[in-house]
């Protein structure tokens, strides 16, 4: 009950935030709720998988952040969520300067779908009876 809660919580307020400020608000609980497209239900469920397979890969953060020339980028949608990655700044300057915190869900959501592609296209780590 309590993560339903706080599913339900978070997609009413990721709706209020992805709407841009000049348009007409449509409150359906439904589309708020989907796992597909622009919910915060979607952007939870890749973040999710993002950190399962992380674990999953025994991934040392800060060895990471300490030597970032162990990423080796060689597939193309590599390629395209580190270059997504790479917009964060400017995403976030620009929502800062325009007030629109529609922008910053707008990146979310594509960085989360490149995130997606990537995943589909390039086999993350190898676990045994695991599709990630």
């Amino acid at each position: 009950p309590e993560a339903a809660m706080r599913v339900g919580y978070g997609a009413v307020k990721y709706c209020d935030m992805r709407q841009h400020p000049i348009g007409n608000y449509v409150f359906d609980y439904d589309k708020m709720l989907d796992v597909r497209g622009n919910t915060a239900v979607y952007l939870m469920y890749a973040y999710a998988r993002m950190r399962s397979i992380q674990r999953k890969a025994g991934v040392d953060m800060e060895a990471l952040r300490a030597d970032p020339s162990m990423l080796r980028l060689e597939h193309p949608t590599e390629w395209a969520v580190a270059v997504e990655i790479a917009k964060f700044q400017d995403v976030m300057e620009n929502m800062l300067e325009l007030l629109q915190p529609n922008v910053l869900c707008e990146y979310l959501y594509t960085l989360c779908e490149t995130y997606t592609q990537f995943n589909t296209a390039c086999k993350v780590i190898n676990v045994e009876g695991d599709d990630e």
